[in-house]
């Protein structure tokens, strides 16, 4: 068994929350940087936060979030009618996550993830800590037990 196999057995999925604004082309290339991962048990949530244009409405977007969807990943995308910023559409993000994932995973709308960057998030919670840049428990959700 291989070292990312040992992490989705013991960790299992992780919500991907990502928000953009305007940035369809950007968010088409994280969207496909997203779909070669090595982790494969994750799960996505786009939020639109306010976009002038029709962001998901892109034929890119739609095309590949259909492929993500035939990939067996579960996909929620939420479109905001006004911008009330990134904090708060990050937020809005963890309000909606009714995936029941142990893990999210927060995103920038404007990079290009290596294929294993979930994978060596995974290793630095195996390794002990409580939470890695990026990935944390769902901290925002009430079943969060805190310590």
């Amino acid at each position: 068994m291989s070292r990312v196999d040992e992490l989705m057995n013991k960790y299992g999925r992780v919500t991907i929350h990502i928000t953009s604004k305007d940035r369809g082309m950007e968010l088409a290339l994280v969207l496909e940087s997203l779909r070669k991962q090595s982790y494969k048990l994750w799960d996505l949530i786009l939020l639109d936060d306010g976009s002038s244009t029709q962001t998901f409405g892109h034929a890119t977007i739609q095309m590949l979030t259909n492929r993500i969807k035939l990939e067996k990943h579960y996909v929620k995308m939420v479109r905001s009618n006004n911008s009330f910023g990134v904090c708060y559409a990050r937020q809005k993000c963890i309000d909606i996550d009714d995936f029941g994932n142990n893990f999210c995973a927060r995103i920038d709308d404007d990079v290009l993830l290596e294929t294993d960057f979930l994978e060596k998030l995974f290793e630095v919670i195996d390794a002990g800590y409580d939470m890695a840049s990026g990935i944390v428990p769902q901290t925002g959700q009430p079943e969060f037990k805190r310590q």
